[in-house]
């Protein structure tokens, strides 16, 4: 995934929708989220799809 996000560094907004990525663990889902956050908290936002919607309303 760290790949992605250098091919789209240039400046960018990734949104996640939260409450659509999925895992077979609850352990990794909560640890991958938590990677998104801090560790590429300034290029990839992390909102549900409610907060989403909200904001395009």
């Amino acid at each position: 995934m760290a790949a992605r996000f250098v091919r789209h560094s240039p400046g960018y907004r990734i949104v996640l929708a939260t409450d659509t990525l999925r895992s077979s663990c609850d352990e990794a889902h909560d640890a991958l989220l938590l990677m998104y956050r801090m560790r590429y908290g300034h290029q990839v936002e992390t909102p549900t799809t409610a907060e989403i919607l909200d904001r395009w309303r």
